[in-house]
C-alpha cells in the first residue's frame, strides 16, 4: 500500500483518514496541567488533520502526554498529521511515531480503557495503512538503529493483525 513514490501524497492519507470529522471534544478524563490542555486547545481543537503542523505536536509536549490528555478518539483523528511529517523526519521523530503506536509502558504491553478505547478507532483500512507504513520504515531503517526493534513490536505484535468488521 505505502512506498517510496505514493508515501507523500497526502490524498492518498485523507482517503484512509477522512479530515471532516474534526473532533469537538478532545480531552480525557486527565485533568492535570493546564498548561498542556491550552497548548493541546492552541494547536489542535477545531483543526483539519492535515492542518495540525508537526510544529503543533513538538511545542505541545512530548506524544506520550500529548495522548494523555487527549481522548482515544482525538488522538485518533491527529495521528495522521504527526505520522505524515514523520516521513520527512524520520531520523529525528521516528519515536514520536512510535509512540504513538505502540502501547506507553515498559513492555509495550496492551493493558488499560485508553489503549483498547484508541485502537477500536481504527477501521480495518486504517490498520492496513498503519501496518504498510511501519512496513515501508522498517524496510529503511537499518538494523543498529535504536527504533528497529520497536518497528518490529509494533508490525508483530500490534499491526500485524487487523480488527475484522463488526458483524452485525
Amino acid at each position: 500500500m505505502i512506498n517510496s513514490k505514493n508515501i507523500r501524497d497526502i490524498s492518498l492519507w485523507e482517503k484512509v483518514f477522512p479530515a471532516a470529522l474534526v473532533p469537538s471534544h478532545i480531552f480525557g478524563d486527565n485533568q492535570g496541567s493546564t498548561e498542556f490542555h491550552e497548548e493541546i486547545t492552541n494547536r489542535f481543537l477545531g483543526k483539519v488533520w492535515r492542518d495540525v503542523s508537526l510544529n503543533d505536536w513538538l511545542c505541545t509536549a512530548n506524544v506520550i502526554t500529548i495522548r494523555y490528555y487527549m481522548t482515544p478518539k482525538a488522538f485518533h483523528y491527529y495521528l495522521p498529521s504527526l505520522l505524515f511529517y514523520v516521513v520527512d523526519e524520520k531520523d529525528n521523530y521516528l519515536d514520536w511515531a512510535l509512540d504513538a503506536l505502540l502501547p506507553v509502558n515498559a513492555k509495550r504491553i496492551a493493558k488499560g480503557d485508553w489503549w483498547f478505547s484508541y485502537v477500536e478507532e481504527f477501521s480495518r483500512e486504517q490498520s492496513l495503512f498503519i501496518s504498510s507504513y511501519l512496513r515501508y520504515f522498517d524496510s529503511i531503517t537499518s538494523d543498529d538503529d535504536g527504533n528497529k526493534n520497536l518497528l518490529r513490536v509494533a508490525i508483530n505484535n500490534f499491526w500485524l493483525t487487523v480488527p475484522q468488521p463488526n458483524v452485525q
